[in-house]
């Protein structure tokens, strides 16, 4: 990844931060940028206590988000950070994994996100793991607008088999069950 070559030309703190803050514009469906560091991977943690990008502790959990449009830099300063989906199955299988959806608070109202989400790796170990969410609202909105051929429409179902892109918004976040669930389920299962 990208943070990962940061991490291997010996990258600062500051450095990474103001680099990650140049993807949340790559795509405009992303809400947020993020890494979060394995402690004291970057230096020690206790020496950057509050510093940008950096949370009261100092673990290095930079996260740029644009709730509402408006772009902020806010570390992801919660410890049960590191046990979430998001950070434990890249971290965890060591591979780029697209995360089910979750709800998650910022600044006081609720988003369902999905990330993806990939291992940072420096010297052949994992040092953290960076991504990128999506509020599946923004997706879902950006996404019915699509129309293949100018007359069909783009639906969307998750690695679990909910729906994720959906006229039917209360059809969102459930087990697809209309026509072909079987053959839907086989292609989750297989990939084909």
């Amino acid at each position: 990844t990208a943070v990962s070559n940061s991490y291997d030309r010996g990258a600062s703190r500051a450095d990474i931060v103001r680099e990650l803050r140049s993807y949340l514009n790559i795509t405009p469906i992303e809400f947020g940028v993020w890494h979060m560091a394995e402690r004291d991977s970057i230096g020690l943690d206790a020496d950057h206590r509050g510093q940008p990008g950096s949370s009261p502790k100092g673990n290095f959990a930079p996260w740029w988000l644009r709730p509402g449009g408006k772009v902020t830099l806010d570390p992801v300063a919660n410890d049960a950070d590191y046990n979430a989906d998001y950070y434990k199955q890249a971290h965890d299988q060591g591979r780029p994994a697209l995360v089910e959806p979750y709800a998650y608070d910022v600044y006081g109202k609720t988003y369902v996100m999905m990330s993806v989400v990939h291992p940072v790796r420096h010297a052949g170990r994992i040092v953290g793991v960076a991504g990128m969410d999506m509020a599946l609202d923004e997706m879902t909105s950006r996404l019915s607008k699509v129309q293949p051929f100018g007359v069909g429409r783009l639906l969307l179902v998750s690695g679990a088999g909910n729906w994720l892109v959906n006229p039917d918004a209360a059809k969102r976040m459930k087990p697809y069950s209309d026509i072909g669930k079987d053959v839907v389920r086989q292609v989750i299962d297989t990939g084909r």
